[in-house]
C-alpha cells in the first residue's frame, strides 16, 4: 500500500504512473481507495485509462473501486469516453455498478446529460416490482431488488421523490429482513433529499 501511495502521489511523473498502471492491471492486486483518489487527482488521463482498461479486464473483485476512480478521473474532455464505455455495458449488474462513476462525476459538478439510463436504472427496477403488486417471488428476485436498493443507498445522483415513493411502497410487501433494508434505504434517501431542499449538504 505504501508503494502504491508513493506512486500515486508522484503520478505526474510518467515512470511512476507506468508502474502504478501495471499494478492496477493485476487482477489480484489490492486496490486501496486513497491511492486511487490520489492517482485520479495527480494524473487524471492515465488514471482514466487504467480504470477503463481494468474494467474491461479479468478483475472480478473490487470493480467498484475502478468505477469510482473512473468517475474521479473523468474530465469534460473525457466525458464522451465515459459515456461510451457505460453505454457499451451488457447486463444489469454491470450497469448498476457503473452508477458509482456517474455519482462521482455529478459530485464534482460535471454534467450528467446522456447518463440518464444508468441514473434511472434502480428506479426502473423498483417500478417493475411495484407494478407486479406482489412481493419478490424468488431468491433471485430478492437479490436483484436488494442490489438495486444497495446501489441507490450509495449514489444520491439517483435520488428523487418518485424513487423514494417507490422504495417506501415496497416496505410492506417484502419479508422482514428485506423490509428492514428497504426502510433504512428510505430513511437515508429522505434525509438526503430534505437536506438538499434546505440547501444544506451533508458530508458524504
Amino acid at each position: 500500500m505504501e508503494v502504491d501511495r508513493a506512486l500515486a502521489e508522484g503520478a505526474r511523473n510518467p515512470a511512476a504512473a507506468d508502474r502504478l498502471v501495471a499494478r492496477i492491471a493485476d487482477p489480484h492486486h489490492f486496490l486501496w481507495s486513497p491511492y486511487l483518489d490520489a492517482f485520479a487527482r495527480e494524473n487524471p488521463r492515465r488514471a482514466f485509462d487504467a480504470a477503463a482498461q481494468g474494467l474491461q479486464g479479468p478483475r472480478t473483485r473490487q470493480r467498484d473501486e475502478l468505477w469510482r476512480m473512473l468517475g474521479d478521473a473523468t474530465t469534460e474532455a473525457t466525458l464522451p469516453e465515459t459515456l461510451a464505455l457505460i453505454d457499451g455495458l451488457r447486463g444489469e449488474g454491470a450497469r448498476l455498478e457503473a452508477l458509482s462513476a456517474v455519482e462521482r462525476i455529478a459530485r464534482r459538478g460535471l454534467p450528467t446529460a446522456g447518463f440518464e439510463p444508468i441514473i434511472d436504472l434502480p428506479r426502473t427496477i423498483l417500478a417493475e416490482y411495484a407494478a407486479r403488486g406482489v412481493e419478490p417471488d424468488s431468491r433471485a428476485d430478492a437479490t436483484r431488488l436488494r442490489e438495486a436498493l444497495n446501489t441507490l443507498r450509495g449514489n444520491p445522483v439517483a435520488w428523487n421523490a418518485d424513487t423514494l415513493a417507490l422504495v417506501k411502497g415496497l416496505a410492506d410487501r417484502v419479508d422482514s429482513d428485506l423490509a428492514r433494508f428497504v426502510q433504512k434505504t428510505a430513511e437515508k434517501m429522505e434525509a438526503g433529499l430534505q437536506a438538499e431542499d434546505s440547501g444544506w449538504q451533508p458530508e458524504r
